[in-house]
């Protein structure tokens, strides 16, 4: 039994990973095409204060798509440890270049 877990197990992780990212690239994607109606449709909940929902309304599709572009990113995603996608960020010369270090 334990030997099909760990046959299955790495495909049925890809397969989640894909779906979960793809959901969140595009609630994302088409929360940025109309960022009012995003903060409007956080505001509708009426559990927050108005600035604080305005601010969510505005961030929440840029942190969706943060969050969704390293779950589908197919550059060693099979077999990788959780903390690669960190890992090839901060070694690619374009982006280390924006992170400050201390």
């Amino acid at each position: 039994m334990r030997a099909k877990f760990y046959i299955y197990q790495p495909w049925l992780t890809l397969v989640a990973r894909l779906i979960l990212g793809g959901v969140l690239l595009a609630a994302g994607g088409l929360k940025i095409g109309n960022l009012q109606k995003s903060a409007m449709a956080v505001r509708a909940y009426e559990m927050l204060p108005v600035g604080v929902a305005n601010f969510l309304g505005y961030v929440l599709p840029w942190i969706e798509i943060g969050l969704g572009l390293p779950l589908i990113e197919l550059k060693s995603c099979m077999f990788r440890k959780p903390n690669s996608t960190i890992a090839i960020l901060w070694d690619n010369p374009h982006l280390s270049q924006l992170i400050p270090l201390g």
